[in-house]
């Protein structure tokens, strides 16, 4: 093939791959007319399992980030919560057990304040048995 030749091709394929051209017709058609001819040559399955196989080979030649490709194609059969969700939902468990946290660390420190007070009630009553036994001597 001259390089005019192969230039009138590629052209030819851009085209065909945008829908509304006379080219995506002809394209159409002709990948139609084959696959009619596939499935009453050589049955449904038959040709089922030969288009897989084109996909596939396809997919394996023809994508140069096969990971991604999978995992984008992956995502949109079976979605997976966003990046953005999962963050907000650790996010959220974090802030749930520091909150818990901070709950029992307040907990602690009115039962260590509770004590401290009842003390000091002690101790004033001491003090005011005190005073009341002075006051009662003199």
């Amino acid at each position: 093939m001259s390089e005019n030749n192969l230039s009138k091709f590629e052209l030819f394929m851009k085209k065909a791959f945008k829908p509304g051209n006379p080219e995506c017709a002809i394209f159409c058609v002709v990948i139609a007319l084959i696959t009619a001819i596939l499935f009453l040559t050589i049955g449904f399955w038959s040709t089922l399992l030969i288009m897989a196989l084109v996909v596939v080979a396809l997919f394996i030649g023809g994508v140069s980030d096969k990971k991604a490709s999978f995992q984008k194609a992956a995502n949109k059969v079976a979605p997976v919560k966003d990046k953005v969700y999962q963050m907000r939902d650790a996010r959220v468990a974090k802030a749930i057990e520091e909150a818990k946290a901070a709950e029992e660390k307040a907990e602690e420190a009115v039962e260590e304040t509770a004590e401290e007070i009842a003390e000091t009630v002690e101790e004033v009553k001491e003090a005011a048995e005190e005073v009341v036994e002075e006051i009662t001597e003199e």
